[in-house]
């Protein structure tokens, strides 16, 4: 009877910690995976160096995890009081401060052994990067415009895809981590339109919350943009026509999005948010056969 209480406790004990890194949401992961991957391929123009791509791949998942829970640790009170987020593992006390902040530890542990194997440009960088991530949920109190902070900070692996590769990031390597920081802004807007009533009511601030109705507006310019910006990162490699099509195809999703948004439905802006998955998909595709 003990061993079989001992193994139930510590399946629950792993879910937990699961809900806690947001592995059970791989959404989020994938989109923060897909400008990683992308900026290595554009970099590389795709020589099949599977190691950098895989440590890249891993970089994300940890540093993904990681700044989940330097989030949840800073919004424990606000989580409590939003309908999407009162189930969180710290914020339903499921798991203690101190065993999150232990867990942080280890992943970030990893991630500079992680590191480590870079080179050491690429090192130095990165160690300056991570006080975005702590700074990151500190924005919502402070601005409306935290979806514009995150988008900065979502990407910072292109400029460390560059360094890394070339060492030094370079005009491409700007025009890259624009185009797709502007798209993180635009999808991570419309996911914060799912928390926009309860973020009014508790006095948090987002770029939901200052563009509303106008959103469709910047939405519609934020595709063409990041599409033109796609374009131009594009021909600075002499990219073939591969490339160009899925920019077109990504576009395309665009403007299927736009048409199908509704901000004050919960289910169509998350079905929208979670469709950038395609467009990450095909933008991909369109880098390794750049």
């Amino acid at each position: 009877m003990r061993k079989i209480s001992f193994e139930k406790e510590f399946k629950e004990k792993i879910t937990i910690y699961c809900s806690l890194i947001r592995l059970n949401k791989p959404v989020g992961l994938l989109l923060l995976i897909w400008p990683c991957v992308f900026a290595v391929f554009m970099a590389t123009h795709f020589d099949h160096n599977y190691l950098l791509v895989f440590k890249f791949i891993i970089g994300a998942f940890l540093m993904r995890s990681a700044g989940c829970i330097i989030n949840d640790l800073v919004d424990l009170n606000i989580d409590k009081k939003v309908t999407r987020t009162k189930g969180r593992a710290l914020a339903a006390g499921l798991i203690s401060r101190k065993e999150a902040m232990i867990v942080l530890g280890v992943l970030l542990a990893m991630s500079l052994l992680l590191l480590l194997t870079l080179k050491f440009k690429t090192i130095i960088v990165g160690l300056f990067f991570l006080i975005p991530v702590v700074l990151y949920p500190y924005m919502k109190r402070i601005t409306f415009l935290p979806q514009v902070f995150l988008g900065f900070t979502f990407n910072l692996g292109v400029i460390l895809a560059f360094i890394e590769t070339h060492g030094y990031v370079g005009l491409n390597g700007f025009i890259i981590y624009f185009a797709l920081s502007l798209w993180t802004i635009s999808y991570d807007t419309i996911y914060g339109f799912l928390d926009k009533n309860d973020d009014m009511k508790i006095g948090v601030k987002s770029t939901a919350i200052l563009l509303d109705q106008q959103f469709y507006t910047y939405m519609e310019f934020l595709n063409v943009l990041i599409s033109l910006l796609l374009v131009l990162a594009g021909l600075q490699i002499q990219a073939n026509f591969v490339y160009f099509l899925m920019v077109i195809a990504s576009y395309l999703i665009f403007i299927w999005q736009k048409s199908r948004l509704d901000i004050n439905d919960i289910k169509s802006c998350e079905l929208i948010f979670k469709s950038n998955i395609i467009v990450g998909f095909f933008l991909l595709i369109g880098a390794m056969n750049a």
